[in-house]
């Protein structure tokens, strides 16, 4: 009964709150921004793990302190360290052999990850290129500075959300601009950043930007241009970060209200 209380609640935490909080990195520790950008990279490119290469345990536990979304597979030669990152939140802790090289380290490690079942082709293709890359072997080729071009401010019509586009483009647009500057809306007039969605039926002809209602476990749904999209988690103006649910209790939703 525990094990099933404990999924419900980490499913239903609001790990975006977390994940974009600036409140829990300290800006002055090197390996605390570390951890806290390879979580949002991680979960910006949908990866299916973060791992952690640790003698001590710190490395893994810095990680498990934005609490990703995703598992961390703990590689560790350490037994004190073994013990203690088994109670540490989404940890997968693995005990390898000490190692005297990168190379055999890597090779642990894909076999580790091959035996579980936990990578796909792409992972083992990185595993494969990195020694290359750690040798020297692959060559980086620099980008002329002839070629290069001014990155200039963007502009606020680029990421502001026009409703009678398609569900897709809409995902493209929330994806590209998380979480700063965001892309936003307008709800009575307040701004509202959508932080993350996801088309749920391509073909739906709705009303573009009229609220269908709120469905469990998929999101707010809205309509668009060409299909319905479903808002998981979104900002609004002054308030805190929140769930699709949470937005439709807090604002009181009815279906037929619109999103500018």
């Amino acid at each position: 009964m525990m094990a099933k209380v404990a999924c419900r609640s980490e499913n239903d935490y609001l790990r975006e709150q977390l994940l974009f909080s600036r409140e829990r990195t300290d800006p002055t520790s090197i390996s605390g921004n570390i951890a806290a950008h390879a979580v949002r990279t991680a979960h910006n490119v949908d990866a299916k793990f973060l791992i952690s290469l640790t003698n001590s345990g710190a490395g893994a536990r810095t990680l498990s302190k934005h609490r990703p979304s995703l598992p961390i597979l703990a590689f560790t030669p350490n037994d004190s360290a073994f013990q203690k990152l088994i109670l540490s939140f989404g940890c997968w802790v693995f005990k390898i052999n000490k190692h005297k090289n990168i190379q055999s380290i890597i090779d642990d490690v894909k076999k580790v990850i091959i035996e579980n079942k936990l990578g796909k082709i792409g992972g083992e293709l990185l595993v494969e290129v990195l020694p290359a890359w750690i040798e020297g072997k692959i060559k980086p080729i620099p980008q002329s500075n002839e070629q290069a071009s001014y990155a200039g401010k963007i502009p606020k019509d680029l990421y502001q959300i026009k409703w009678n586009r398609s569900a897709e483009e809409i995902v493209r647009q929330v994806k590209a601009f998380a979480p700063c500057p965001g892309a936003f809306g307008y709800f009575h007039q307040k701004r509202l950043k959508v932080i993350k969605a996801h088309v749920y039926k391509q073909k739906e002809k709705v009303k573009a930007g009229q609220i269908i209602g709120y469905e469990p476990k998929v999101g707010l749904l809205v309509g668009t241009g060409k299909g319905i999209l479903a808002i998981e988690v979104l900002h609004p103006e002054n308030r805190k970060v929140q769930t699709g649910q949470e937005f439709c209790c807090g604002y009181r939703i009815q279906p037929g209200d619109l999103f500018q």
